[in-house]
Order: C-alpha cells, then sequence, then structure tokens
C-alpha cells in the first residue's frame, strides 16, 4: 500500500483567508525597497477541497511577481511567475517565506531568463508571505 502526503490527499481547508499588502494597490514600491504580502489561513468551517486566492500581483519598478496561493489542511502552496521587465543587466528577486516554520525559497528572474516559475510545493504553515526587491 502506498502512503499519500497528507498535502496531496483529498484535503480540507479553512474557508476564509486574508491577504494583506504592504504597497497599496496601483501604487509602485521604491526601487531598493521590498515589496511584501502575507496570506494567512482562515479558522472558519473546512470545505472539501484546497481553496486557492485568485491571482495576484506585487510591481515595482523592475519587474513584478505574480502569484496565487493555495490552502489546504493546514498546508500552503505558492505558484506563479517572477518576471523581469528591465533590460538593465540587474536581476529582480523574490522571496516565498512560510510561518511559522520559516521555510524559505528564493528565485530569480535576469536578463537572460526573463520569466522564472514559482513552486513552492506544500508546506505546513498558518501562513506565507511573499516579497520582490
Amino acid at each position: 500500500m502506498r502512503k499519500l502526503r497528507p498535502g496531496l490527499a483529498a484535503a480540507t481547508v479553512a474557508a476564509a483567508a486574508v491577504t494583506t499588502l504592504a504597497v497599496p494597490a496601483g501604487a509602485s514600491a521604491a526601487p531598493n525597497k521590498p515589496t511584501a504580502v502575507t496570506v494567512e489561513s482562515g479558522t472558519q468551517a473546512e470545505s472539501a477541497k484546497a481553496r486557492c486566492t485568485h491571482w495576484k500581483t506585487l510591481r515595482i519598478s523592475k519587474g513584478h511577481l505574480t502569484y496565487k496561493a493555495c490552502k489546504s489542511r493546514g498546508y500552503i502552496k505558492v505558484t506563479g511567475h517572477l518576471h523581469d521587465t528591465r533590460r538593465d543587466g540587474r536581476a529582480v528577486y523574490g522571496k516565498v517565506r512560510f510561518r511559522p516554520s520559516g521555510h524559505k525559497h528564493y528565485y530569480r528572474a535576469t536578463d537572460r531568463h526573463r520569466v522564472t516559475s514559482i513552486n513552492t510545493g506544500w508546506h505546513r504553515a498558518r501562513s506565507v508571505v511573499l516579497s520582490i526587491r
């Protein structure tokens, strides 16, 4: 008999999610300051399958991070793309940090590889923080 990973089995997830942006919608951050977003699991009734946010975008002058976060039975997964929008020889960096475990994933998009895929896989966490610089 094969064991299934808990995050991939038919799972339940909190029905509510809270997203807080560090930068107001439509505004862009200063070039050297990171832009961050937090996605938290809710505590209301649970449903029969994973819940995902709509596609969201964090923008700075050098690039943008398009992502969605899925939550299921205490696990969170982030998928998306990091885009470098300038051909200036400087990279755009993205970071995904899971809380409270502190597990981190780092991503980089450059002139050579203008789009980088983001797929963190399932991690046990209550929330996730995404940032771009």
